[in-house]
């Protein structure tokens, strides 16, 4: 998609089918950037592994994914998990009366040739 083109995209709930283009996508993200590759390990390994149960069936969690009309092709992603999943550690040291109404955006990223 070039950034002269006009598209359509539509946000819609992740669905099992898409686990194998958000893995690309992550993965493509961290070389373009120069990451170790144990970070995209560590990620599918944990979170990722089954996002349904990490993040559609927790409350105040979710994972979106943008899909192009034109190709219907994924060119983004983003999850949103409570903060007492996602940093445990920091969930810890916030105050009581703010903690759980804090949640973290993971896995964002958008597909190269998409971004503008």
């Amino acid at each position: 998609m070039n950034t002269s083109d006009i598209s359509s995209i539509i946000i819609r709930s992740y669905q099992p089918s898409d686990l194998s283009a958000c893995k690309a996508m992550i993965l493509d993200g961290h070389r373009e950037y120069g990451n170790d590759i144990r970070y995209f390990n560590l990620a599918f390994e944990t979170d990722m592994a089954d996002i349904e149960k990490n993040y559609l069936q927790v409350p105040n969690g979710h994972w979106w994914v943008a899909v192009s009309t034109d190709d219907n092709r994924l060119v983004g992603q983003v999850a949103v998990q409570p903060l007492r999943l996602g940093d445990p550690f920091y969930y810890e040291r916030t105050p009581s009366e703010e903690r759980d109404e804090i949640c973290e955006l993971r896995r964002m990223s958008v597909a190269p040739d998409s971004q503008r």
